[in-house]
């Protein structure tokens, strides 16, 4: 009886290293608060904002994601840019602006006059968001997102001149911008601007009109509260364009994301895909998106017999010749897709994220509808998403056909569009410079390599909330603290390097890929094998004497 009790208590001890391998609280109880600090600079010598000097508002945000509890804490203070931040902005404008007659679709709106100021949109955010940093800095600020109100007297109309960077020769010009969400964290709401106005080609959701015109969205002359609209913008700007970030999302991570694409040739115009579709772009893109993250992009041209969903596709012609793909009239095609995302859909931590993209190559010009109520290019379905091409309207040539695989596999990893929070659409918030965005011809308002920094947030958020539970409490306190402290990339690189170098000898992800609780349960499993075996054999022998 000695020699049994002996035996469990060896058994205890040789498993006990096991038992004491780290489990960090998963999920449940787990509450992060994100601290985030927004200041919002009012270029303003009128006094017309003069009531929300000075002032501090708290927006908090609570969000589910992946058994986690994260609350953003918006702590937004209202400055006063200094006089001389109001004088060089009014220089800027004299020097770079052009006076014009007013474009025909603004006269007439509430507020402007027969003529107006005209300001090209890239150069004018350069220095708006130099001279706002500039100010934050001067009064000691360090927000982790700025907003730049301009308030000075005059219409003016924002426009992009810049060439499209993916159709050469292409000039898109697009006027009258109201708000600008920029490669940093900065928005810029002109308060002069005459209207904010997506390009003249028809948007989804909107039919053939422009979603936002100047009657919905008037200049400051014609505010009745000015500071209350500056409020709710900045409002619904965090709403939007940063707790919206996480919605519909759950933590995942993976060394490596690879994404298929797939040409299926229904007879079009195959040499322009190819011409168009540059995978080394889409590897540039998603790098960009998701720099933690190697990805590697396969082209495969295959004919219709090799669709997975068969070679049958329903189509139509509508009245401009256009050829139409009905989803409704193909639930084959949409039923593969969603059990290839059920397959492939990035969750947890793995070796690999993989995504599948298929172009539907038809005859002549090809979009898809819905009930002939929605018309769009490409349907995202999870890690499983299709595209026509040249897609509605053109999009596709406007907006690059590698920017169009970026954009859905964007989708797949997680990220929505910034302008878009549940089923409600704020147009204004389109004008940002990342894939996600509608909006094409902004984005040529942007450096090629700027990052996009709130979609890189969400994913190092997300990256780091799944590998947090496979790391030892040293690892996770101080992954967390970064988190709380809205550090998102520093706080993976941390997890990333503790994986990396096997903390306390340990890989935080197991070597098949899998996530390390689940090596740790293995490892404790056979230790306990191993400690019941020596107590077997110790219990024989002491019955054999």
């Amino acid at each position: 009886m000695q020699r049994a009790l002996m035996a469990l208590t060896l058994a205890l001890l040789v498993a006990a290293p096991a038992a004491s391998l780290p489990a960090h609280a998963v999920a449940g109880s787990r509450v992060i608060a994100v601290r985030y600090p927004v200041a919002v600079v009012l270029y303003d010598p009128g006094g017309v904002l003069g009531g929300l000097v000075g002032r501090h508002a708290a927006v908090n945000v609570s969000l589910e994601v992946g058994g986690y509890k994260v609350v953003y804490m918006f702590n937004v203070t209202y400055v006063e840019a200094p006089g001389w931040a109001d004088e060089e902005l009014a220089g800027w404008l004299r020097l770079h602006g052009v006076e014009a007659p007013a474009p025909a679709w603004a006269q007439g709106c509430p507020g402007v006059g027969g003529r107006a100021v005209r300001v090209e949109l890239g150069p004018y955010y350069g220095f708006l968001a130099n001279l706002t940093a500039s100010v934050a800095r001067g009064l000691g600020l360090e927000p982790r997102w700025s907003v730049a109100v301009v308030a000075l007297p005059g219409a003016r109309v924002l426009w992009d001149a810049s060439p499209y960077p993916w159709v050469k020769g292409l000039m898109l010009r697009l006027e009258g911008v109201r708000a600008y969400t920029g490669w940093e964290r900065l928005t810029i709401l002109d308060l002069g601007a005459v209207q904010a106005r997506h390009p003249g080609y028809p948007m989804p959701f909107a039919s053939r009109y422009p979603p936002v015109s100047c009657f919905t969205d008037p200049v400051l002359g014609a505010l009745e509260n000015p500071a209350g609209y500056v409020e709710g913008f900045v409002e619904r700007l965090l709403a939007y364009q940063l707790a919206n970030l996480l919605d519909s999302a759950e933590p995942w991570y993976a060394g490596r994301l690879t994404v298929d694409i797939y040409v299926v040739d229904y007879g079009g115009n195959l040499t322009g895909l190819l011409w168009s579709l540059d995978t080394g772009e889409v590897e540039r893109l998603l790098s960009l998106l998701d720099p933690w993250v190697e990805p590697r992009v396969r082209l495969h041209v295959v004919g219709p017999r090799e669709a997975p969903w068969g070679p049958t596709l329903n189509t139509t012609v509508d009245a401009e010749g256009h050829t139409v793909v009905d989803l409704e009239m193909n639930p084959r095609l949409v039923k593969t897709l969603e059990e290839l995302s059920r397959r492939e859909a990035c969750s947890g931590a793995a070796r690999e994220c993989r995504v599948s993209f298929y172009w539907l190559l038809l005859p002549g010009d090809a979009y898809l509808t819905l009930g002939w109520w929605l018309n769009f290019t490409g349907l995202d379905l999870g890690a499983a998403a299709v595209a026509t091409f040249p897609g509605y309207h053109g999009r596709v040539l406007r907006g690059g056909a590698a920017r169009t695989v970026a954009h859905e596999a964007g989708h797949a990893m997680g990220l929505p569009h910034p302008f878009q929070r549940g089923s409600r659409v704020y147009w204004l918030l389109d004008y940002a410079y990342t894939v996600m965005s509608y909006c094409d011809s902004v984005l040529a308002a942007a450096p090629r390599d700027a990052a996009m920094t709130v979609d890189a947030d969400k994913l190092a958020l997300l990256h780091s909330l799944a590998l947090l539970p496979a790391h030892e409490d040293g690892a996770a306190g101080k992954a967390l603290k970064l988190l709380e402290e809205a550090r998102f990339d520093e706080a993976l690189w941390a997890l990333l390097e503790a994986r990396a170098a096997g903390h306390s000898g340990r890989s935080a992800v197991g070597a098949v890929g899998q996530p390390g609780w689940l090596l740790e349960l293995v490892v404790l499993a056979v230790l306990v094998l191993v400690a019941l075996l020596v107590s077997l054999a110790l219990v024989t022998e002491g019955w054999r004497r």
